[in-house]
């Protein structure tokens, strides 16, 4: 294994003590395996792979993938992607390098950013909400990529209060709330009888946020019903709120669970479960 090592310093025309210095590995680790020639750790492999951007099948075995067997195979990206999303994600445990460079924070949550809108417009093709702008839903994403890191919360009132949205509570009859705006300043109006109920609160206060970020030029009003969602611009709005509100994690996690079983799991409605983009 050291060989395919020595080989991949070689390609990238740098030292090993060049490649210590940039993955934080010990230099007396890179010694000793060099002089035994034994197997390595999973995460001493995983740094190299990374680092090189190499699989670690490669540096098992130092055979690179038959191009024509390759050529013949129907390849599908999908848990590429998402395995190199998740990668993004959860970049604590090892660094990530481009070209031998290590990439700060900003670097990743741009490529992050770009990642989650890749997905989303792929997955939004085959959707059944068609008439949905996809731009739209990339948008959203990369909001959110944006908002979760800078404020850290899910929770709709602080974020309309870090975005400086006003909102009131009343008694706004069979209205569950609406949103507009007065000189230029964002207003969200909840009906005060969904103050009892935390959940539904917070779900139509999510989609009047949708309707503050995406349709500021205008003014709307959203009642729970059957027919709430026919047209375009509640659609967008309710998605909206589905992705603020439910983590990935529940869904995937829950697999197996109808909407309405999600739905009293995490206390929204099935409406709400239903726009979720995943």
């Amino acid at each position: 294994m050291y060989e395919i090592f020595e080989k991949l310093l070689k390609r990238r025309g740098i030292t090993a003590y060049r490649f210590c210095k940039d993955t934080g590995v010990s230099t007396s680790t890179i010694s000793t395996w060099k002089k035994k020639n034994s197997k390595i750790g999973m995460d001493l492999a995983e740094t190299i792979s990374n680092y090189f951007g190499v699989s670690i099948d490669y540096l098992m075995t130092g055979k690179e993938e038959d191009k024509k067997e390759k050529d013949n195979r129907v390849i599908d990206i999908k848990d590429e992607l998402e395995r190199m999303r998740d990668l993004l994600k959860n970049r604590t445990r090892h660094p990530i390098y481009y070209d031998g460079e290590k990439l700060d924070d900003e670097s990743l949550d741009a490529i992050l950013a770009q990642y989650e809108m890749s997905l989303i417009y792929l997955k939004q093709k085959n959707k059944w909400r068609k008439d949905m702008d996809v731009w739209i839903i990339i948008k959203l994403n990369l909001l959110y990529t944006i908002w979760l890191k800078k404020y850290e919360t899910r929770n709709p009132v602080r974020l309309a209060k870090e975005l400086d949205i006003i909102i009131q509570i009343g008694d706004l009859k069979k209205i569950s709330g609406c949103y507009l705006k007065i000189h230029e300043r964002d207003f969200i109006y909840i009906n005060e009888k969904l103050l009892e109920n935390e959940k539904k609160y917070h779900e139509v206060l999510a989609h009047e946020l949708g309707h503050a970020v995406l349709h500021k030029e205008d003014f709307y009003f959203f009642s729970f019903g059957k027919n709430c969602y026919e047209n375009s611009i509640e659609q967008e709005a309710q998605t909206f709120a589905s992705e603020l509100l439910i983590p990935d994690e529940v869904i995937l996690e829950h697999k197996d669970y109808t909407k309405e079983q999600l739905a009293m799991l995490t206390g929204y409605t099935p409406q709400l479960i239903a726009f979720k983009q995943l």
